[in-house]
């Protein structure tokens, strides 16, 4: 059975696993932050610099590809579909990192 989204269940399952291995590790709140929240915890120096380069890395995907992509609405569904869909990892592949031979795809497995 397929959900909205076309994924099946198999799919689903392995999504939510992602969300809840990342979720954990995440200050609270930056999962479903809104644009204004993230550029916040970008500021905080405080913040660990792998959850900053997350932000930065979700903030430059959605600059390159788009708000409108599933993946992209949100830091938890971005984390989620860096790992788990193919063409978003294409995607991120194809986008540099400032002064950087890194790609975004790098940055969010890597961080």
């Amino acid at each position: 059975m397929l959900s909205p989204r076309g994924a099946d269940k198999t799919e689903t399952i392995i999504e939510e696993a992602l969300h809840a291995l990342t979720v954990r590790k995440l200050p609270a709140g930056i999962y479903q932050a809104r644009p204004e929240e993230l550029e916040r915890i970008l500021r905080d120096k405080n913040q660990p610099m792998a959850v900053r380069r997350l932000v930065q890395a979700y903030q430059r995907a959605q600059a390159s590809i788009g708000p409108e992509k599933y993946h992209m609405k949100n830091l938890a569904e971005f984390i989620a579909g860096a790992f788990r869909e193919d063409g978003l990892k294409a995607e991120l592949q194809a986008i540099k990192w400032p002064k950087s031979n890194d790609t975004v795809c790098y940055a969010v497995l890597y961080a």
